[in-house]
């Protein structure tokens, strides 16, 4: 090989890389904000949930006071 081959072919193999190491971080980045994303929306879902449930059970126990009262006629 030339020494301007070997030049080249050592710019070129430092350049791949550099850009393969560009693609790791990128990734990380993505998903160290995707887990950020996913927990902050399993927060919100998780709190709806509960709402939810609590209204449930307060329906729940409406149905059972207006049935005990029913019976009680």
């Amino acid at each position: 090989m030339k020494k301007k081959d070997i030049e080249l072919f050592s710019k070129a193999i430092h350049e791949v890389k550099d850009i393969v190491q560009e693609l790791i971080d990128e990734r990380k980045e993505y998903n160290k904000d995707r887990d950020k994303a996913k927990i902050k929306h399993d927060k919100k879902i998780n709190k709806i949930i509960k709402e939810a449930k609590e209204t449930i059970d307060d329906l729940y126990q409406l149905y059972d006071d207006l049935y005990e009262q029913r019976s009680g006629e």
